[in-house]
């Protein structure tokens, strides 16, 4: 992808001026994220089985871990995103564990009108994300104001009754698949060991997995992947192919078309416009 590629990682999550791909792979996250245009076409993305279109007047809200999906693009057609993957532990302790799990709304609505405050607020972002000269601290406060005018906007009502109303279930046999999951992520993934782990038969598992997390073991385990490559990528200097490899990619390829469709960017492409805050880590 030859698009401009900026990415800010702060204390409370990250923000990242992405060019969309022309399909974006069905995937999810376990950050509270939303979708601004920057420049382009209008685009479509598909959030929980619905199409919300994303144009200069709106901003696409995706809750933690809600499937979603970038509709094909016309050939030849580009978009400029600016995308942000707010972390749990923005929000108070008593409601982080819901939230990570999916249990927790933190939009009300998939989709929503642009605030002018909002507006403002991601044009500060974007500015400095392009200003090299730009401080870590700027970068912070910058990222920390777009997140709590977003949640202002747009969260649920202190996430409290209404972000609570579509809990889902919970249950030790997925939390105990889950911890596998985690130990070692990538993109091989043993659904017959993760059954046998929670002590379910491959379709019950299937059921009850997306029962209490809302996707798939699949697309979880591709969250868990894209997550851990990430952090390879922004915080050491592995090479890709090395990365590929810990993951589980057959060939460094493989893992670049794969980061590319979930992603909107290739791995070498983020880590060449990546910036960390110095003064503190985000999921």
């Amino acid at each position: 992808m030859a698009g401009e590629v900026r990415v800010f990682v702060g204390r409370f999550g990250r923000v990242a001026l992405l060019e969309r791909t022309p399909t974006i792979a069905e995937h999810a996250h376990a950050q509270a994220h939303a979708l601004m245009k920057v420049s382009g076409i209008d685009t479509v993305f598909r959030v929980e089985g619905r199409d919300q279109v994303l144009d200069a007047g709106s901003v696409v809200l995706i809750n933690p871990w809600a499937s979603h999906a970038g509709r094909p693009l016309p050939d030849g057609a580009t978009a400029q995103l600016l995308a942000l993957y707010i972390a749990p532990y923005w929000f108070e302790r008593s409601i982080q564990a819901a939230i990570a799990s999916g249990r927790c709304r933190v939009f009300a609505a998939a989709k929503a009108p642009l605030a002018a405050e909002v507006r403002a607020a991601a044009g500060r972002m974007l500015a400095l994300m392009r200003d090299d000269t730009a401080k870590d601290a700027e970068l912070d406060r910058a990222c920390e104001a777009l997140f709590r005018s977003v949640l202002t906007q747009y969260g649920t009502a202190d996430l409290g009754e209404a972000g609570r109303a579509a809990t889902r279930p919970s249950d030790f046999r997925v939390r105990r698949a889950i911890v596998r999951m985690r130990e070692a992520p990538g993109i091989t993934l043993d659904i017959d060991g993760c059954a046998a782990v929670a002590g379910l038969s491959r379709s019950r598992f299937f059921e009850l997995f997306r029962s209490c997390t809302g996707v798939s073991p699949r697309v979880y385990a591709n969250a868990l992947c894209i997550e851990t490559a990430i952090e390879l990528l922004g915080t050491t200097e592995a090479p890709i192919h090395t990365i590929a490899e810990r993951l589980g990619f057959s060939a460094p390829g493989h893992f670049t078309r794969f980061f590319l469709q979930h992603l909107g960017s290739t791995p070498r492409a983020f880590r060449n416009g990546v910036r960390r805050c110095a003064a503190g880590t985000a999921a």
